[in-house]
């Protein structure tokens, strides 16, 4: 059963990566969505590993069969999430009603995330019936997710569509088909007859994806897929429209740009240098070629952006790439500041802090980045998302926390008001009478549509200037920082409320407090106590423990590696490699461990030491503010995973009796939670607390684990 344990590794970790694009694409908003269908995947799967009698073995064929039903269902899953959106009567640019997003997350993860649980249930159960041990299958698996993890990454990379790579996903578990239910030269013909079919089916791939994709934009022009997301390009007359994950990321007819260009350039008597970070084809290069600097810095993250904008839009539009004072550079923005010279002005042209990616180049740690980059008197600006007249509670509290951050950097900013707030700030005096830019504007004789000297009056004297201003001042908030990502908190509840108006009016209490620690600590203490006589629930629950904590950790250590390093969706299948190899060593070693006169050491103690140790480790790295590269991470998540996979095996050993059913009954219980984790860390303990005191939480319940668990 080697290879059907490593086809459930290797189809799961790749369909997980699938159907999350897919979704994210579907139901566009925050990372809630990641989080939400990781955290529906993890529970179907633990309802698939509960399924059938505890002890009942099932036939390899029956194990196939599970496996020609994956492959059927998985595919129809991808176009069912392409296709909900015209089930569910949403235009483009809409958000469905939460209830819907929710349903459309549980149908279309439910087949999936069933057959997975089920199918590593029964495939562990053949193995230990045939002699083997739990660990061992758990330990293939982990591999086979290994192998799974790396093969979406490089897929992406190597330009394979993602439904292309769900071609490929599913016929892994066809042709695990073909090995389980059939021999001889019957499997042999039905290998090479699964095998031509699925060949021939790449070549209707990209007319499919075209295809698929026209049913949201009948419009469509052209559509790809990078390690960042969608890219979707339509037009109507003249007009272009560029989706990212389905959200509109620009359109060629837009001013938006007009107001950020122009605004920070005439706040500066003269530019010889600038840079762009990112936004630069939405018209942010084309307004600032207009003031003529010398040298300008575009830095865009995603080159396959500019690829496809470079073979569809117009050349007058594209143009602005090949202009003699442009530079075009691929790489992260904040990577890219690092190591920069100096500029007179520095323009943010990054999303909105409305996720992990985008709340880094809001961030206090950002600011210090960019302030030491510019020159004297130096200008740096960006745009705040915002109401036009009247903002949520919620709204002032996000974009306070930005004011802020910039603050404690910049002594001079100031924030004019619109549908997006342009905020432009410098080390020095920053012009406040209109009379100065309007002078400028005329000058350098720049005509536009919307910046005209009555405009720029308008903004610096309306009455909602100085109430923009009073907002953002008078706000109790803290700063938004890299390990305190608050403006990624209200991002959420911003998003929520769309669906429930009354989470508009909430303001969390001020981080670092330790009463959610001391009460996940002081629940793991009481229950873990009050099943320290019942083995069985004993053993389920600090598996359950153990697939929550790793979670939670797991969750500190993506979040604060993107912060710092800002290619997280580029590395994911390298850390959730690292993750998964992780697992199979733990699951190795401590199998090792726990046979023959070793088996009085307190293993589970041990373990759950080594859990804590990371989050001690994480810590230290944050407080000491010490840079947690892809190596420190990897290693991270690599003992993490061991960790878990070490309680795994020493909840799941024992007779094979008590491991077949820990096929189910422990499996089920580190799937559950993990989901637990996924989504109480990400949507709870990360924004409300910090990352700080969630890893010192995460320490807390492993150190009372050391003390309650028997080995």
């Amino acid at each position: 059963m080697t290879f059907p344990l490593f086809s459930v590794g290797f189809i799961s970790i790749m369909g997980q990566v699938i159907l999350l694009r897919e979704l994210n694409v579907a139901l566009y908003g925050v990372e809630l969505i990641y989080i939400l269908a990781m955290a529906v995947w993890l529970l179907w799967s633990a309802v698939g590993a509960m399924i059938g009698p505890r002890f009942q073995v099932p036939e390899k064929s029956t194990v196939g069969w599970v496996f020609a039903a994956f492959a059927t269902v998985f595919c129809l899953d991808v176009l069912f999430i392409r296709y909900f959106r015209n089930l569910a009567g949403a235009f483009a640019g809409t958000y469905l009603p939460f209830p819907v997003q929710l349903a459309a997350l549980g149908i279309a993860l439910l087949p999936a995330g069933l057959l997975m649980g089920l199918l590593f249930q029964w495939s562990g159960k053949i193995l230990v019936a045939q002699g083997g041990r739990l660990a061992r299958a758990y330990g293939i698996e982990s591999i086979g997710g290994v192998v799974g993890g790396g093969g979406a990454t490089l897929f992406f990379f190597a330009g394979i569509q993602n439904l292309a790579a769900a071609w490929i996903c599913a016929g892994v578990a066809a042709m695990t088909w073909t090995g389980l239910c059939f021999s001889g030269v019957r499997r042999l013909a039905m290998g090479a007859m699964t095998l031509s079919l699925f060949t021939a089916g790449f070549f209707f791939i990209p007319s499919m994806d075209l295809a698929t994709t026209r049913w949201n934009h009948p419009d469509v022009v052209a559509t790809r897929d990078s390690p960042y997301g969608r890219l979707t390009l339509t037009r109507q007359s003249d007009q272009f429209a560029l989706f990212e994950n389905d959200v509109l990321s620009f359109e060629t007819q837009s001013v938006d740009a007009e107001s950020l260009v122009h605004l920070a350039a005439l706040s500066l008597a003269r530019i010889d240098a600038a840079a762009v970070l990112g936004g630069g084809m939405e018209g942010l290069l084309f307004e600032l070629i207009r003031h003529y600097p010398p040298a300008i810095d575009y830095v865009e993250i995603d080159p396959a952006l500019i690829d496809l904008l470079r073979q569809h839009l117009p050349g007058d539009w594209t143009a602005v790439l090949d202009h003699p004072s442009v530079r075009v550079v691929q790489d992260d923005p904040r990577r890219f500041l690092e190591t920069a010279g100096l500029y007179d002005l520095i323009l943010i042209g990054m999303p909105q802090p409305d996720s992990g990616a985008g709340n880094r180049f809001y961030t206090r740690e950002f600011f210090r980045l960019s302030r030491q980059h510019l020159q004297p008197g130096g200008i740096l600006a960006f745009r705040m998302r915002a109401g036009e007249n009247v903002w949520s509670p919620a709204t002032a509290l996000r974009n306070a926390s930005v004011w802020q951050a910039l603050k404690a950097e910049y002594p001079h900013a100031v924030a004019l008001p619109g549908a997006s707030v342009i905020v432009i700030a410098s080390l020095d005096p920053i012009p406040s009478e209109p009379e100065e830019l309007i002078s400028r504007l005329e000058k350098r004789r720049i005509r536009t549509r919307l910046v005209s000297p009555p405009y720029i009056r308008y903004l610096f004297t309306n009455d909602r200037f100085r109430e923009t201003a009073q907002i953002l001042k008078t706000a109790q908030v803290v700063p938004n920082t890299d390990a305190h990502p608050i403006s990624y908190y209200y991002s959420v509840l911003i998003w929520l409320s769309k669906f429930f108006p009354a989470l508009i009016h909430i303001h969390p209490a001020e981080p670092g407090g330790a009463a959610v620690p001391v009460f996940l600590i002081l629940a793991v203490i009481a229950i873990g106590w009050r099943l320290r006589r019942n083995r069985r629930l004993h053993d389920i629950f600090w598996m359950a423990v153990a697939g929550f904590v790793g979670m939670v950790l797991e969750t500190l250590v993506l979040l604060y590696y993107q912060a710092g390093e800002g290619i997280l969706y580029q590395n994911m299948g390298c850390l959730i490699m690292a993750f998964m190899a992780g697992l199979w060593a733990g699951a190795r070693i401590i199998s090792h461990l726990s046979t023959g006169r070793r088996r009085t050491i307190p293993i589970g103690a041990i373990v759950f030491v080594v859990i804590g140790l990371v989050g001690a480790m994480l810590f230290g790295m944050i407080i000491t503010h010490m840079r947690v590269g892809l190596l420190s991470s990897a290693l991270l998540l690599f003992f993490t995973g061991a960790a878990v996979a070490g309680i795994f095996v020493v909840t799941g050993s024992g007779d094979m009796a008590k491991q077949q059913r820990a096929a189910s009954e422990i499996y089920a219980a580190d799937l559950a939670g993990g989901c637990l984790g996924a989504v109480a860390g990400s949507l709870w303990l990360v924004p409300f607390l910090g990352i700080l005191p969630t890893a010192a939480a995460m320490v807390g319940v492993s150190l009372t684990a050391v003390v309650l668990i028997r080995a």
